[in-house]
C-alpha cells in the first residue's frame, strides 16, 4: 500500500491562516536572529584573534562559569519567549 504523502507543489496549509502567519514570524524572527548573532560573533572573533587575544577557534575551547552559564540561560528563555510570542498572542 503506497503512502500518501503531499506532492512538492501543493500546500499543506493556507498563508493566510492565523496559525501559518504566526509561524512565518517566528521563523522570520529566528532566523534573523540566528543571522545576527552569527555576523557578531564573527566579527568578535576576527577582532579578538587580530589583537592577539585569542586564537583562531579559541571560542571553541571555552567553558563558561557558573555565573556566564546563568546568563546564558535567562537570554535564552527571553529570546524563546521572543520567538514564541507570536504563537500565544490572540
Amino acid at each position: 500500500m503506497a503512502s500518501q504523502s503531499p506532492r512538492a507543489n501543493e500546500t499543506q496549509f493556507a498563508p493566510s491562516e492565523p496559525l501559518a502567519e504566526r509561524l512565518t514570524h517566528m521563523l522570520v524572527a529566528m532566523a534573523t536572529e540566528l543571522d545576527t548573532s552569527r555576523e557578531r560573533v564573527d566579527t568578535l572573533e576576527r577582532m579578538l584573534c587580530d589583537a592577539g587575544v585569542l586564537e583562531p577557534g579559541g571560542a571553541d575551547n571555552f567553558t563558561p562559569d557558573a555565573s556566564a552559564e546563568e546568563s546564558r540561560r535567562q537570554r535564552r528563555e527571553k529570546f524563546l519567549d521572543r520567538i514564541f510570542d507570536h504563537l500565544q498572542a490572540e
